[in-house]
């Protein structure tokens, strides 16, 4: 337990970059980047399993029982919908059928924390996939209003050596959490993840009793997140992530980030 704090600690340093990140954004562009519209909410976001671990841990106990059951329902709701396979699928294998089940959930449904008011029963714990939205990554379908520099159709995000310093932070704070060996920094479902933390016993029962759809299942041991803006435009261009060059992030109209901010408080911080 006391190895997973030093972690939860370095992960919550992170947040409060991206928080920060986010408030330099908005001040820049004299807009807020979330209008609580909600549409980002629907979809089913992959995360790693540091942050599944990170939410339940601050959950006010109180709350764990209302929080699993959302996510029970969740993970067995649509059963006839989808496809029982034995296991639990890896998604760097999954082909066909359970391919098109995996993305479905993904895009055609919408995450069970999200509530009718447009606001989010874990915010506060949110994981970085969502804080990431619209603010190193453009959300071009994002129904805010444009801000200083920016059209209805091309949005702004962080960029340059911030968010290339940001980036160096996350991406060396998940190579030592990988090389632990402990297995926090693989990817899946957050109810799937969150439910698994919370009710252990009743996760594994329903699993071998062929009551959660596999796709609802599906791990990653590689990052399945889109967090930076070069992976943005590789999903959108449906190409991989290392085809996407600087020339493409500053000019591509479409894609592109309007704007490359520089803001001191990530060019200042310093590593967690």
């Amino acid at each position: 337990m006391s190895e997973l704090i030093k972690w939860y600690a370095e992960l919550r340093q992170i947040y409060r970059f991206f928080k920060a990140a986010q408030g330099h954004l908005e001040n820049t562009l004299g807009v807020s980047v979330c209008k609580q519209c909600g549409k980002c909410c629907h979809t089913n976001v992959l995360v790693r399993e540091i942050e599944a671990l990170l939410l339940v841990s601050e959950t006010p106990p109180a709350d764990l029982l209302k929080i699993g059951s959302i996510c029970e329902g969740w993970l067995t709701q649509d059963n006839a919908k989808f496809t029982l396979y034995e296991g639990i699928p890896i998604a760097k294998a999954i082909d066909g059928k359970l391919r098109e089940e995996w993305s479905s959930i993904i895009f055609d449904s919408h995450c069970p924390f999200h509530k009718e008011d447009n606001t989010c029963m874990v915010h506060d714990s949110r994981p970085l996939v969502c804080r990431a939205y619209g603010v190193t990554n453009t959300a071009n379908n994002c129904t805010r209003p444009p801000g200083n520099g920016e059209t209805s159709t091309q949005k702004a995000c962080l960029g340059g050596k911030p968010a290339e310093l940001l980036k160096n932070i996350c991406d060396d704070f998940f190579k030592r959490l990988h090389d632990t060996g402990r297995g926090w920094t693989k990817s899946a479902f957050l109810p799937t993840l969150v439910y698994r933390h919370i009710n252990p016993t009743d996760f594994y029962n329903l699993v071998d009793s062929g009551k959660i759809p596999s796709a609802k299942l599906v791990g990653s041991d590689t990052p399945l997140q889109i967090i930076w803006e070069n992976q943005a435009i590789a999903d959108r261009l449906g190409i991989p992530v290392e085809f996407v060059d600087e020339k493409m992030l500053r000019k591509a109209p479409a894609f592109s980030q309007v704007n490359l901010f520089h803001p001191p408080q990530i060019i200042n911080a310093q590593h967690p």
